[in-house]
């Protein structure tokens, strides 16, 4: 896990972009805190969410915040609260992904249990005792959001643990404004702002890519490897296929409106472009907005 750990500091610490050569310096800092501090930055993240609808005349004024990035360098763009804590739904997601292909072989098998079919939601139709390798729960999670497929992930790896890895990672790449209390995204309680969820997603093109090349995919399919069987799954963003989105992430529950953090190659900018969405009434269409705006 520390040797994983490390090649992931060392890949933030020189993020390039081949095309251009272009080498950026980062220093993250690693933060050790106990089980008490990380309640203790709950409590504030908790005072500082829901913030008030926020306006823009280039932009609708029905979103929480939102923020643009350059991918080598995290410079921004566009900000509108870009540091306003939001409950960031299935964007938690991401994080269980980049974690779990961390503590779990990609090929080791994982059986559904009953508290992973019960979380809220059916799809993949998961049931109770069959068998998964981990990378396709990966693959149903990530495009599919699947909260079935986040908790068998999580549980395999011990619940409590793997969530302490998540939060530890967010320390260690230097998201100050995030907690996690689930690996699923369900509870209103996983708190991030834009902008920590941009060092999110430059961590992971750094270090993991790949994860983002799933989230491009229309669709994927999964195998039941006890009964042989394929299942399908479709994308929940509709950007996935668009020849210049290069990855996302999708999520919303009643607490968080609509979430959206979506990477696009942009014309005569010299890297990709991260735009993030929080608590939009309609999140594809002012992710298209920001997009215009660059």
């Amino acid at each position: 896990m520390e040797n994983k750990r490390t090649k992931i500091l060392v890949s933030l610490a020189a993020l390039s972009i081949g095309v251009i050569g272009l080498v950026i310096f980062l220093q993250p800092i690693t933060i050790e805190t106990d089980t008490q501090e990380i309640a203790s930055q709950e409590e504030n993240l908790l005072a500082q969410s829901a913030p008030p609808v926020l306006s823009n005349p280039k932009s609708s004024p029905q979103i929480r915040a939102a923020g643009a990035y350059l991918m080598t360098n995290g410079e921004p763009l566009y900000a509108l609260g870009d540091k306003k804590v939001w409950p960031i739904a299935s964007i938690t997601k991401l994080m269980t992904a980049f974690v779990a292909r961390q503590v779990i072989e990609p090929t080791e098998e994982i059986v559904i249990g009953k508290e992973a079919v019960a979380a809220f939601g059916d799809v993949g139709e998961f049931g109770v005792g069959e068998k998964f390798k981990a990378d396709d729960l990966v693959k149903a999670m990530l495009i599919s959001s699947s909260n079935d497929a986040a908790k068998a992930l999580a549980m395999h790896y011990g619940e409590a643990e793997f969530v302490s890895e998540m939060n530890k990672v967010t320390r260690e790449i230097g998201m100050s404004n995030t907690n996690f209390v689930d690996s699923a995204g369900l509870s209103p309680r996983n708190l991030s702002t834009a902008n920590d969820i941009g060092i999110l997603v430059r961590a992971i093109w750094a270090s993991d890519p790949e994860i983002f090349a799933i989230t491009r995919l229309p669709t994927t399919t999964i195998v039941d490897i006890d009964k042989g069987r394929s299942r399908k799954l479709y994308n929940t963003n509709i950007f996935a296929g668009r020849r210049d989105f290069l990855g996302g992430k999708t999520g919303q529950i009643p607490d968080s409106e609509g979430n959206l953090v979506s990477i696009f190659q942009v014309p005569l900018k010299s890297s990709p472009v991260i735009i993030v969405i929080l608590g939009a009434e309609d999140r594809f269409k002012e992710t298209e907005k920001v997009l215009k705006e660059l």
